[in-house]
């Protein structure tokens, strides 16, 4: 009888208690894509555009590919190569709008935009992006290039329309007097470009 009370009480302790919020809850799922008599070498960045996934693919002789989520087929473009529309190593993907993917080429430091609809041709290329080293660059809106690098004095470069460097900026991060001694250049090494 008394353990029947203690328990009853504890019941009614615990059910007037403070209400909790609950942390909403990710839930991340996959699916497998059967893709007819094509395979993928090695895929470097992928970027989802409604129903098609553009990416890198690192290994074969065709750099880009397009998989086409509805029909489950895939499409390749980009020869690898060093002739006028070929691509040496490209590094970073960027959907401009529904007609234009920029990617960036990093051995060569160009930009180029590729027709997505017209057999995914390239339609334009950047002169050659001035100044040090760039991990990549995206296409801002009025045609200037955005490049994050490990530049001297910077951690971003603004290019104009000819590559030419119009401005920097900001500086890699550091934790404290001793990091910030090491040289920006040199800090830039640590993040290779990609920031979490």
């Amino acid at each position: 009888m008394k353990k029947g009370l203690y328990f009853v009480f504890l019941l009614a302790l615990t059910a007037c208690g403070t209400q909790s919020k609950q942390e909403p809850v990710t839930v991340l799922t996959h699916q497998t894509v059967e893709i007819k008599n094509d395979y993928i070498g090695m895929a470097a960045q992928l970027l989802n555009v409604g129903d098609r996934l553009y990416g890198i693919d690192m290994l074969t002789d065709t750099c880009l590919f397009c998989i086409d989520l509805a029909k489950n087929e895939m499409y390749r473009f980009g020869a690898k190569g060093q002739g006028a529309n070929d691509f040496v190593m490209p590094y970073s993907l960027q959907y401009l709008d529904e007609n234009r993917l920029g990617v960036y080429d990093m051995p060569t430091r160009k930009y180029c935009e590729v027709d997505l609809k017209s057999d995914y041709k390239v339609i334009k290329r950047s002169p050659q992006l001035m100044g040090r080293a760039t991990f990549t660059a995206h296409c801002v809106p009025d045609g200037r290039y955005l490049g994050i690098g490990p530049y001297e004095n910077s951690m971003f470069t603004l290019y104009d329309t000819s590559g030419i460097v119009k401005k920097e900026f900001y500086e890699y991060p550091y934790k404290d007097k001793e990091d910030k001694s090491i040289k920006n250049h040199l800090r830039a090494m640590a993040y290779q470009g990609k920031f979490c």
